[in-house]
């Protein structure tokens, strides 16, 4: 099933790439730099969409085979955070933490990422700016929030958002996507002794959460 679905989901973003960088190869007459610097400015974010699917793809393959994850560590959740947004696509956009500076995860640092990124590229994609992530530590948990100001999720798909493969049939036509992204992050949560889930915004807008395993005061350095 995962083979068919890359091959459904690598071709037309492969075809488009390909047919960027033949226009960049054999460029039209009259193609000014401004020009030139739009088509690059594609390629490169045709690129990132590609290297998100792969890496969704990858980790659903690896979930499947019984993956074994990495050991469970002490993550400071604000520094990885921020980490993980230099790396991203989303570098620019407005984003918003409001994430204290002490507090200090018990997870898996690849799982963590992965979880932390499919919200915020599900943010990006599917609700409107400014995103916001917040965190808390609360029961011996971290729990970590991303919210958006779109439109939210309709109540009546709400119970298959964490569904395998499922999209919601309202934005999926308008937008690229393989349905794993949410699956993928609740179950690397689970894997890693939490939860994730989604609650509704106020008063729009969604929010979507995962509770992790907090690093106990006593053993931090």
């Amino acid at each position: 099933m995962v083979v068919a679905v890359a091959a459904h989901q690598l071709h037309n973003p492969l075809a488009a790439l390909g047919a960027l960088v033949h226009v960049l190869k054999e460029p039209p007459p009259g193609l000014t730099d401004e020009g030139r610097a739009e088509l690059v400015g594609r390629i490169a974010e045709r690129t990132a969409r590609l290297q998100s699917l792969v890496r969704k793809l990858l980790t659903a393959a690896r979930i499947d085979g019984a993956w074994q994850q990495g050991v469970p560590e002490a993550v400071a959740v604000l520094g990885f955070l921020l980490e993980r947004i230099a790396e991203s696509a989303a570098r620019g956009r407005d984003l918003r933490l409001a994430v204290p500076a002490h507090l200090v995860a018990r997870v898996d640092r690849v799982g963590f990422a992965e979880i932390f990124t499919n919200y915020l590229e599900n943010a990006l994609a599917y609700g409107r700016e400014p995103v916001e992530i917040t965190a808390r530590a609360t029961g011996g948990r971290i729990e970590l929030s991303v919210v958006d100001h779109g439109p939210g999720v309709p109540e009546s798909f709400v119970p298959h958002l964490f569904e395998r493969y499922r999209r919601d049939p309202a934005t999926a036509a308008a937008t690229e996507g393989t349905g794993l992204g949410l699956w993928i992050a609740r179950s690397l949560a689970r894997a890693n002794g939490g939860d994730a889930w989604y609650e509704p915004g106020r008063p729009s807008g969604a929010v979507f959460c995962v509770s992790l395993p907090q690093e106990p005061p006593s053993t931090r350095a």
